[in-house]
């Protein structure tokens, strides 16, 4: 679990979390022990297969096609309801 000092990077898209995962591992004077989590946005195959290895830096990722499926069913029931 998340300590008080983690730090959460969020990326609003899988191929910016995987930019900032090669640029925290290639950072050499970054310390072994840092609390850094990295939270994407797409759940594509390459960072779902990421998170299921256990990868110190990905901590969770978010499918936004569930999200638009979301906003067009809102969207559908006001048109229904007007």
């Amino acid at each position: 679990m998340l300590q008080d000092r983690s730090t959460v990077v969020f990326c609003a898209n899988d191929n910016l979390a995987l930019g900032a995962r090669v640029a925290l591992s290639s950072r050499h004077q970054l310390r072994e022990n840092a609390d850094i989590k990295i939270v994407s946005f797409d759940a594509s195959d390459v960072i779902r297969t990421m998170l299921e290895l256990g990868d110190r830096y990905l901590l969770a990722s978010v499918d936004q096609r569930y999200y638009q499926y979301a906003q067009k069913a809102v969207e559908f029931a006001k048109g229904v309801f007007r």
